[in-house]
């Protein structure tokens, strides 16, 4: 009796074993059923709403149109409404800038004043860099550029100036607007400046100047990291040295960063 016993108990086992064996698979097999239909219900949903974005958009894009076409002459001669417009069309992926030809450039215009725009600051930045390197404030573009234009002409602000800037940045001659501080400076020369000279540029806009006492001060900076970031500055004649009276500390001075007197602008430049 004990062997037919443990024979049945055996035979039980393996047959409990077996039976779930085949629950086991069953379940596996309905789960990746469940998963596959959870899927194609997503992917349907996902193209839904895509459809729904899409043609969202479309309207938005038309009604944009329509809005451009009304306030036509707001956009072109009001800066900071045609800021305002340039952000509402970044919203939706349309640039007017880069719209050459087209609808941007038929109603408005406005590719055709940054392109004519981005000439002019190219002129200021090529007949001002003898006297200050390739760095020129653009607050001191902004005013040489008003007086070119003159005061019939559409109104510029600094927000114009940097997406000019950008058009010329394709030319790859180094034009790209570099932040020191509280200041934007527009350079013009292809050089590289790495973070060593904007921090010494930002040192500088209190006074125009530099000194490796003033470095050594406030910034803890060797005599080597010193010299070897304003020698770049002096070969790229961004900053003059100052060697008038060699019994006190050379001074390093900025002509991008001195004060300037804007209501006198050089005539070369309007010429």
């Amino acid at each position: 009796r004990s062997s037919k016993t443990l024979t049945n108990k055996g035979g039980d086992f393996l047959s409990n074993m077996h039976l779930r064996r085949k629950a086991g698979k069953a379940g596996l097999a309905q789960r990746q059923k469940l998963n596959e239909r959870f899927d194609k219900v997503a992917e349907d949903m996902d193209a839904d709403l895509h459809d729904s974005m899409v043609a969202k958009m479309d309207v938005f894009k038309q009604n944009l149109e329509e809005f451009a076409k009304k306030h036509k002459n707001k956009i072109n001669k009001d800066p900071k409404f045609r800021h305002n417009f340039q952000k509402m069309c970044a919203s939706i992926g349309v640039d007017p800038l880069l719209s050459k030809k087209g609808f941007w450039s038929n109603i408005l215009g406005v590719s055709d004043f940054y392109y004519e725009l981005s000439v002019q600051i190219i002129t200021v930045c090529i007949k001002t860099r003898p006297k200050n390197g390739g760095l020129l404030e653009m607050s001191e573009c902004l005013a040489y550029l008003r007086k070119i234009r003159g005061p019939h002409s559409q109104q510029v602000e600094v927000s114009d100036l940097e997406k000019a800037i950008k058009l010329v940045k394709v030319l790859g001659d180094g034009y790209r607007v570099i932040k020191t501080g509280s200041k934007e400076l527009i350079c013009s020369v292809p050089c590289e400046l790495d973070n060593d000279h904007s921090i010494l540029l930002t040192l500088a806009e209190e006074k125009g100047y530099v000194s490796f006492a003033m470095t050594s001060e406030q910034l803890s900076w060797t005599k080597e990291r010193f010299d070897k970031t304003i020698n770049l500055l002096i070969q790229e004649s961004m900053a003059w040295l100052d060697l008038q009276d060699e019994s006190l500390e050379t001074l390093y001075w900025f002509p991008s960063l001195l004060a300037k007197n804007l209501d006198k602008l050089d005539d070369d430049v309007s010429a």
